[in-house]
């Protein structure tokens, strides 16, 4: 089921309201502490409303972001995430403003971690929208 814009705000606010602590998303290997974390997810979240879809196949994922989509931001989060997590590979076409992530199999959680901060309810395996 695809969502629209609407729904995937209501049901982020919904997620964010109802989540008493950060998301989980430290994969094994990360190198930030808890206060880094916290304010990655922040940026995370904040990107998350000019998030289009998100689709993901193993261990790689494509996140499209609309015109809002704020490029100061996602450098910020990007350089902060190619310092602690160097098992992803990021790469930003502006020109598409698709984000591309890749990673080894066994870090597909760490993926995923990632991909929830950013979208909650949009991620796609290939096969249907959740």
């Amino acid at each position: 089921m695809l969502l629209n814009q609407s729904d995937r705000r209501r049901r982020l606010r919904l997620l964010v309201s109802t989540v008493a602590k950060p998301l989980p998303m430290a994969p094994s290997g990360c190198e930030l502490d808890e206060s880094q974390l916290g304010e990655q997810l922040n940026r995370y979240r904040r990107l998350s409303s000019s998030v289009l879809r998100v689709e993901r196949d193993g261990p790689r994922a494509h996140v499209a972001f609309d015109a809002r989509v704020d490029t100061t931001l996602l450098a910020h989060a990007l350089t902060v995430e190619r310092g602690c997590c160097s098992f992803f590979t990021l790469a930003y076409d502006p020109s598409a403003r698709v984000l591309t992530i890749h990673t080894a199999d066994d870090h597909v959680d760490g993926l995923m971690a990632l991909l929830t901060a950013l979208s909650p309810t949009a991620i796609s395996t290939g096969r249907d929208i959740a």
